[in-house]
């Protein structure tokens, strides 16, 4: 039982010191981010890694037209890269 007791108040402490305490808020937040992992150094060619860049940036941003709350992260810098030389 007492075990049981413990769980609720390490229930009770992490809800107050993560959610409302370090987040601010009492409800739990979720948030959905578009990413994209291109291994640029992989089975294809570096001329077939330039297209996929394009092909799913280009994907991002037609989900962006259809969905304005839509967010998209990248961190690869040499796919901005690519990307620049591409389409500048």
């Amino acid at each position: 039982e007492s075990f049981y007791q413990s769980i609720a108040a390490a229930r009770r402490y992490l809800a107050k010191a993560l959610y409302t305490d370090l987040a601010g808020h009492e409800e739990v937040i979720a948030s959905c981010i578009g990413h994209t992992h291109i291994d640029v150094a992989w089975w294809w060619t570096v001329a077939q890694t330039r297209e996929k860049v394009c092909r799913s940036f280009a994907t991002v941003l037609k989900l962006m037209d259809e969905y304005p709350n839509y967010k998209f992260m990248s961190s690869q810098p040499q796919l901005y890269y690519f990307l620049k030389q591409r389409y500048p």
